[in-house]
């Protein structure tokens, strides 16, 4: 988009990451939320995986198809609306997900631990369109940046799948010893069938 003027690039971007961010964002967070009900916990992380693998190629097309300033191409621009409609429902999901693996008692400071992770290390991950900018060019530095952080994204989200099923996996397994352990516990005492000699005409007549 360099090569293009500010107005062509403001026609564009000054309502499609509004429309199609919000779009996202809300289309997520009810999309989890549905097939959390019926699939668990990870259907959530099936979300994110998902929505950040079939984004990164429109995230793609929006840095390779071509453009000018005489013939200004609107694909790039219309390849961002799915881009963002898919890519963005991220927000509320992985939010909702932190909720889901933290004890409740802790959910205000993973929050915040979540929205300091976000501000200061996502935030500032522009810093590094400088360093490959000296080692590859402006288009595929975009390519880096853009669609293939997407697709970084997506792969954490599946290893993070991973990882959920193991501890649910092993959490199974815990339950299920304990609950052996406790059957093997209730052993079957044999009732005294001697019984109890009756006291009555037992003792020592009492003489008067």
């Amino acid at each position: 988009y360099r090569h293009l003027h500010a107005v062509q690039v403001g026609q564009w971007m000054s309502w499609v990451p509004v429309v199609g961010g919000s779009a996202g964002a809300l289309w997520g967070g009810y999309l989890s939320d549905k097939i959390v009900r019926t699939r668990g916990p990870n259907a959530r992380v099936w979300v994110l995986t998902l929505s950040q693998l079939v984004a990164a190629p429109f995230c793609a097309l929006a840095v390779l198809l071509p453009t000018a300033p005489n013939d200004p191409s609107p694909w790039p621009f219309l390849s961002l609306i799915p881009a963002y409609i898919v890519g963005e429902m991220w927000i509320g999901t992985a939010i909702a997900v932190v909720l889901d693996l933290v004890p409740k008692e802790m959910t205000g400071t993973a929050v915040a631990m979540y929205m300091f992770v976000i501000a200061n290390v996502g935030g500032n991950a522009n810093v590094l369109v400088s360093a490959l900018l000296e080692v590859l060019d402006y288009k595929y530095t975009l390519l880096v940046m853009y669609p293939g952080l997407t697709v970084a994204s997506g792969l954490l989200f599946f290893l993070l799948l991973l990882f959920m099923r193991y501890g649910l996996r092993r959490d199974a397994v815990k339950q299920d010893t304990k609950r052996c352990g406790r059957q093997s516990e209730l052993v079957v005492r044999p009732s005294d069938e001697s019984g109890v000699e009756a006291s009555q005409g037992t003792g020592p007549a009492l003489e008067l």
